[in-house]
């Protein structure tokens, strides 16, 4: 016994002999029908109830164990739970037995409860022993009658340890037989003298099993008196030698009684004979089994007759009922099950067709002279016995069929809904004749008739075969050709349209009731013979906002809607003109909306849908009541970062409809300008950082603001107090720090984590400059992770934001490293040259320029000639085509990886670009390209000056369109006019002279 205590749990297991409870004993294999008994309180030590004065109100109790016979888990609740065996004592399991020792677990969970809920939940597990062998190993376990094999068997006790001491005996059920040395009356038994050292088993030798059946197997000790160690059932299972195959042509007609003659065949000689002793075949007729999908009970027959002259077994009246008319399985043997043999019967479903040719029955249109007919697919005959139907839908839908069985005299009519049957017989032809008018088909999509056949009329029905439904098809007509409906129609639609019914298969309806609501004075009497008819919309009373219904008359009762269509109010358009306080917030401040109407140039309420740079809304919400403290406020901390188009819409009211507007506006990073010197580490080293930020929007509420950095688990701050940290505002001011910045742990980490606080006393932009020292732990490869920043705003909340720090390994290539800075410009249009302000290349290299697409680089327009390393400043560029419109262009830095100065990169490593944090080190410009205005008429011949190139510079100084040495003459000539004429300026150094002269005859 152990008692499992505690607080509030405490359970107590006593194990019993017998069910009578009279003698605690261990749980034992010698011992039949024992109990274990399960005691369960609280901590008031009182039993499990649902009383209000008891602890625990409720438990469950599961004992679980390999060697029950029977169930291997058994369960039992207390107190207030579902299926009470106990409702508050000790939960007793009685008439417990084992198959051998082993272990049985107990497992306790109770729980306090209050209202029904649950308020504390406590468990307990306890193991119990069960005394006993476990038997190893043993075969055979299955064999086949008359066959000799050596019996062998292992046995191991409670440590696990092989043992050569116990009587195994085998006793015999079923009828089962055997015979051999160690076999005394059909009993198989072995003690130690059969205990063989090599092989460590217990062998009986050449044990022949005579007849089938099965063994049970026991163990004892060998004391006195003896204790049974292990007690299983149907250790070995002897079956009959498979000796007949048993075969017919005939086939069984589902749920129809028929005779069915078997032929046995003898297959165990070398050729199979047909069974032609009567003896035999008569036993194996009286030991004849039929079954129809295992199930013995849906087959049933008059009995047999055996013909030994020709070796055929002829059952009567066979007749299988089972659902899916699988084959009827057919077993025969001898007395003794000594030999057996099987076969099958194949079953045929009736065959069920119909003169509705795949036809789609219509709502309320009668499929008429509709003949259903049975037959016997194995010679065609008619069944007679019955046919059903069911109306098969969707739960919540009306699926409803009208059936008219003109067979009668009087007719007779059954109404079949969702789900529901009906049954009417068939005639002595296997027909029945019928009307089939579906009265209600809410949807088409699911709804059938399904028709099965009971050939005996006995209830078992077979060969389901559906017949869709569906609803009536109403289009309108232009042009020859169907056209779907106007789902709406305007208030003062004075047309006139042509429509076209139709059924569900899509076939004319022709002289057909059909009528028009709102009803008019040009009413609908009935469609045309051709299945159209008109609506002359000037005669249909259209009410603004109502709808207009077409509905048909029904062949069963009263009409059926076919369509409606919508008619629109006579709206006055209203605009609306939203705007925005400020388009752009940090995350979590508030968007500033208003919203005006044009009719009344005031304030109105509207709807405000945020939709994202990918055409997603990600935020559906409104301005509230105008008037209100909260009119036009959003919050963006549900937001994420970035651009949003806010679509402003109202629902139309009061004769209005209202035009949308829309407004961008972004929500930005609540901590930016992120930088952190140097980002890129060695291994095992303490080193120094920079790190710098900006906090936007720390509220100045006067409460306390918590700024944090958190390390990765691996590193830790190493020096805190030679640590320097400042904060200034966007003036510069400097805000002080409250008390001092402390560390702790976090993540798994040690001293990973320092926190200062600060206290403004209005919104501030707060950029924080700290200086630190880290100490790394020492990595194998390179390693990048993320240092977190983040702001515990005292009113906004928490944001956070990241910094990779990549850690090489002491041995590790350092990272090659370059910036770009790439500034807006001014260029005049022509101009196929750009300038970088700056590069910084590690390992020297080129700056390359792209075309930007889509906010990345897009093709390559230039590259830069090679850089040495270090830094490089006013970077001119040459790009292949001038350019000649307002662009943005992206300056990417590029290694020289193979050496030679040249630029070769072409989506290979060769020349690849540099890196940060995985992706391409570059800059963007915006480029704004200037017009040069021409200078005119220089030479007095009455032509401009020309820019034929498009370079802003004027080539063809004479005008004629041509660039010879007429203007290289022309220029020299006008040279004194032409003095501050940036356009002539040739060689680019800011002023006119002979210069240009001498540069623009260089250029022909």
């Amino acid at each position: 016994m152990e008692v499992g205590t505690g607080d509030d749990l405490n359970v107590d297991t006593t194990t019993y002999e017998s069910d009578a409870k009279t003698t605690e004993d261990p749980l034992s294999v010698n011992d039949a029908d024992q109990t274990i008994e399960v005691s369960v309180t609280g901590s008031d030590f009182a039993d499990v109830s649902d009383a209000t004065d008891t602890t625990l109100d409720f438990a469950e109790v599961n004992i679980t164990s390999d060697q029950f016979t029977g169930d291997s888990q058994k369960s039992k609740t207390l107190g207030d739970g579902e299926n009470v065996d106990s409702t508050s004592g000790p939960a007793d399991f009685n008439n417990l037995n084992f198959e051998e020792g082993g272990e049985v677990l107990v497992e306790v969970t109770a729980e306090e409860r209050e209202d029904g809920e649950t308020t504390a939940t406590y468990t307990y597990n306890e193991t119990l022993t069960v005394e006993g062998d476990n038997i190893v190993d043993y075969s055979p376990s299955e064999v086949t009658a008359g066959e000799t094999q050596d019996v062998t068997v292992q046995v191991a006790n409670s440590e696990g340890n092989l043992v050569a001491d116990r009587t195994i005996t085998f006793t015999p059920d079923d009828g089962a037989t055997a015979s051999g040395d160690d076999v005394n009356t059909n009993t198989i038994e072995l003690t130690s003298n059969n205990f063989d050292t090599s092989s460590d088993a217990y062998i009986a030798e050449n044990v022949t099993f005579d007849t089938p059946g099965t063994f049970d197997v026991t163990v004892d000790d060998g004391g006195d008196p003896a204790t049974t160690t292990v007690d299983t059932e149907e250790a070995i299972t002897v079956t009959g030698e498979e000796r007949y195959d048993v075969r017919t042509d005939d086939e069984l007609l589902a749920g129809s009684g028929d005779d069915v003659t078997l032929e046995v065949y003898d297959i165990s000689g070398d050729e199979e004979q047909l069974v032609n002793d009567s003896t035999e075949l008569d036993e194996l007729a009286t030991n004849i089994e039929l079954e129809q999908g295992g199930d013995a009970g849906v087959v049933t027959d008059d009995g047999t007759t055996t013909d030994a002259e020709n070796g055929t077994i002829t059952v009567s009246n066979l007749n299988a009922v089972g659902a899916d008319a699988e084959p009827v399985n057919v077993t025969v043997s001898t007395p003794d099950d000594a030999f057996t043999g099987d076969g099958q019967i194949n079953v045929v479903e009736p065959e069920i067709t119909t003169n509705l040719n795949d036809e789609v029955l219509t709502e309320g249109v009668t499929a008429e002279d509709v003949e259903i007919s049975v037959t016997d697919p194995r010679d065609g005959s008619a069944v007679d016995g019955d046919i059903r139907f069911t109306a098969n839908g969707t739960d919540d839908d009306l699926i409803e069929f009208d059936i008219n069985n003109t067979d009668t005299a009087a007719g007779a009519n059954t109404v079949v809904t969702n789900g529901n049957q009906e049954t009417i017989p068939l005639g002595s032809s296997g027909q029945a004749n019928v009307t089939i008018t579906p009265s209600a088909i809410e949807d088409a999509a699911n709804a059938t008739l399904v028709l099965d056949a009971s050939p005996e009329a006995d209830g078992n029905f077979y060969s389901a075969s559906d017949v869709d439904a569906g609803n009536l098809q109403l289009f309108e007509r232009e042009n020859g050709q169907d056209v779907e409906l106007r789902d709406e129609f305007a208030f003062d639609f004075d047309g006139e349209v042509t429509y076209v019914l139709r059924d569900a298969d899509g076939d004319r309806l022709d002289n057909r009731d059909v009528t028009v609501r709102p009803s008019g004075t040009d009413n609908i009497d009935d469609t045309t013979e051709e299945g159209f008819f008109n609506v002359n919309y000037s005669n249909v009373d259209l009410e603004e906002g109502g709808t207009v219904a077409f509905d048909s008359a029904s062949e069963f009762n009263g009409d059926i809607t076919v369509a409606t269509a919508d008619v629109t109010q006579n709206l006055q358009e209203v605009e609306l003109t939203a705007s925005v306080e400020s388009d752009s917030v940090v995350q979590g401040n508030d968007f500033n909306f208003s919203v005006i109407r044009s009719d009344f140039s005031e304030d109105t309420q509207a709807d405000l849908a945020f939709v994202n740079a990918s055409g997603d809304e990600v935020l559906s919400t409104g301005t509230g009541a105008v008037d209100t403290d909260g009119y036009g406020v959003v919050d963006s901390s549900d937001l994420e970062t970035g651009d949003y188009t806010v679509e402003v819409s109202k629902d139309n009211s009061n004769g209005n409809t209202f035009l949308n507007d829309t407004v961008n506006v972004s929500v930005t990073e609540r901590i930016t300008d992120v930088s952190l010197d140097p980002s890129t580490v060695e291994a095992n080293t303490t080193v120094e950082h920079d790190l710098q930020y900006t906090a936007l929007g720390v509220s100045g509420d006067g409460n306390t603001d918590t700024l944090v950095a958190t390390l990765p688990a691996s590193a830790s701050f190493a020096d805190i107090d030679n640590a320097t940290i400042n904060v200034t505002d966007a003036d510069g001011n400097e805000v002080s720090i409250t008390g001092s910045p402390s560390l702790s742990d976090t993540n798994d980490g040690t001293n990973n984590q320092l926190q200062f606080d600060i206290s403004p006393e209005q919104d501030i932009d707060a950029t924080v400059d700290a200086t630190f020292e880290v100490a790394f732990p020492d990595v194998n490869e390179s390693t990048t992770e993320d240092i977190t920043l983040e702001v515990q705003d005292s009113t906004e909340g928490t944001f956070t934001t990241t910094t990779p720090v990549t850690i090489q390994p002491a041995d590790a290539e350092p990272v090659p490293t370059a910036t770009v800075t790439f500034s807006d410009q001014t260029v005049t249009n022509g101009s196929d040259t750009v300038t970088v302000d700056s590069a910084n290349l590690s390992e020297g290299g080129f700056v390359v320029i792209h075309a930007e697409d889509n906010g990345s680089a897009g093709a390559v327009l230039g590259n830069s000639s090679y850089l040495a390393n270090g830094t490089s400043e006013n970077i001119t560029i040459t790009l292949d085509e001038p350019l000649t419109a307002n662009t943005s262009l992206v300056a990417m830095a590029h290694l020289d990886t193979d050496g030679d100065e040249a630029y070769e990169f072409d989506g290979g490593s060769v020349d690849a670009p540099y890196t940060e944090d995985g992706s391409a080190v570059v800059d963007t410009a915006s480029i704004t390209v200037e017009t040069v205005e021409g200078p005119g008429d220089v030479t007095g011949n009455g032509e401009p000056a020309q820019d034929l190139n498009g370079d802003g510079v004027f080539e063809d100084v004479n005008g004629d369109g041509e660039y010879t040495v007429s203007d290289v003459q022309a220029l020299f000539a006008a040279l004194d006019d032409a003095e501050g004429e940036l356009a002539f300026d040739i060689n680019g150094d800011g002023q006119v002279t002979v210069s240009d002269v001498q540069a623009l005859f260089a250029q022909l």
